[in-house]
């Protein structure tokens, strides 16, 4: 996973998610080029590198706002890569759990998702317990923080003092002076799901410098279920799909001129992992289940909680994403997007049908043959998961969904519960 070293505390505090976002609101760690997470899990499974039973962490992001062209973003940023020095954040701390020496190893995690990365067991004096804070960064041969540039070479920070533990404290660097170093064309790299680095970057400058042109594009942000159906929510979903596509379309002409395809994909990535990410709020909720109930077995989200339903996006937003790092890279934004406004929904659906995805292994998928261009996408992947298509009613139309398909049966019948 990408790092970004302002409000970067991640992971667990020794309790839930929840507790763990809120201490991220609160926790700023701006000062280095390094980032402070908490342990959520030690794993000494079977995922190795040169040992049967490596050390494994796994730290929980913080949800991020939704993704914005012109949003205010830190001044720096880190990606986790092999080599980076890992130790306890509190460096005065008598007892510390690894070698000066350790560095962290992400290449052989086969970890698709990001989130891992390993110790060598040989480099942990002891376990680090869940909540526990640990830092991860960059340094150069003197052991001061080093900041990655966009021709991938990095350039030293500016020292600017040290904390009360004698802890050296580093600014980014200016433009300026890494123009005279690199020369034009040369930036810092931008936060992780981040199109700049900061408010002084040049692109982010220019970006505002356009937005200021045109006054009337309207923000993106969430439709929540009590909006479900109405015209203020479906004018919404609409705004929301207009700015998906300009990111979309603004990556695809980035990359087309240089800029590596990675970055496109974390910013891609981090608009689908958040509930506000552009990608999650870009499909409209179309339909509802008629008779939503609470699953008799599943997750404790599925079998209780505040509603029986729950806002289920069809196809699953990770698709949608990976259609369009696709598009990006491929040049073919526009064409996929038609797919997303066509396909792409969200619907109230039952968690006790929920659990039915689950179980068909659909939760993250679609089914074989099935992509963003196929009509009805969506509705196809909860047939296929066995999911009673006359209990779930289009919002727009007052149709349900077997109708919609022709599949319908007498609803004297579709309500009855097997």
């Amino acid at each position: 996973m990408g790092l970004t070293c302002a409000n970067a505390t991640f992971g667990t505090d020794t309790g839930s998610i929840s507790e763990a976002d809120t201490k991220a609101n609160r926790v700023n760690h701006s000062l280095s080029n390094s980032c402070v997470i908490s342990i959520a899990e030690l794993d000494t499974g079977d995922k190795t590198f040169s040992t049967k039973t490596p050390a494994v962490f796994e730290v929980l992001p913080k949800e991020r706002a939704d993704l914005n062209l012109f949003y205010e973003t830190p001044t720096t940023s880190i990606i986790l890569k092999d080599g980076m020095f890992i130790r306890l954040a509190d460096t005065s701390a008598v007892t510390q759990p690894f070698r000066s020496t350790a560095t962290i190893i992400v290449s052989n995690t086969n970890n698709t998702s990001n989130n891992q990365f390993q110790v060598d067991p040989a480099q942990l004096l002891q376990d680090c317990p869940a909540g526990q804070e640990i830092e991860i960064g960059v340094k150069d041969a003197n052991g001061d923080v080093v900041y990655a540039l966009s021709n991938g070479k990095t350039i030293p920070g500016v020292l600017k003092g040290k904390d009360k533990n004698g802890k050296k404290l580093f600014d980014a660097p200016t433009v300026e002076s890494i123009i005279k170093v690199e020369g034009e064309g040369v930036t810092l790299v931008a936060a992780r799901n981040r199109l700049y680095y900061g408010k002084s970057d040049p692109a982010y400058i220019k970006a505002r410098e356009a937005a200021a042109k045109n006054p009337n594009i309207k923000k993106a942000k969430r439709v929540t279920a009590k909006q479900a159906g109405t015209t203020e929510g479906n004018n919404q979903a609409v705004i929301n799909q207009d700015a998906l596509e300009r990111v979309a379309l603004e990556l695809e002409s980035a990359v087309a001129n240089g800029m590596p395809m990675e970055f496109a994909t974390m910013i891609i990535q981090g608009s689908y992992q958040a509930t506000t990410g552009l990608i999650k709020i870009s499909a409209p909720i179309v339909a509802r289940s008629i008779d939503p109930q609470f699953a008799k077995e599943g997750k404790p989200n599925q079998t209780s909680g505040k509603e029986a339903f729950r806002e289920e996006h069809s196809p699953p937003a990770s698709v949608i994403g990976g259609s369009l790092i696709w598009a990006i890279k491929n040049g073919q934004v526009k064409s996929v997007m038609e797919g997303v406004r066509n396909n792409y929904v969200q619907v109230l659906l039952s968690k006790a049908d929920d659990v039915k995805i689950d179980r068909a292994g659909l939760d993250s998928t679609l089914p074989d043959g099935v992509n963003i261009m196929t009509p009805n996408a969506g509705i196809l992947r909860f047939a296929a998961s066995g999911i009673n298509l006359n209990t779930i009613v289009d919002f727009k139309t007052g149709k349900s969904f077997a109708e919609t398909m022709n599949v319908s049966v007498a609803k004297s019948l579709s309500l009855i519960h097997i």
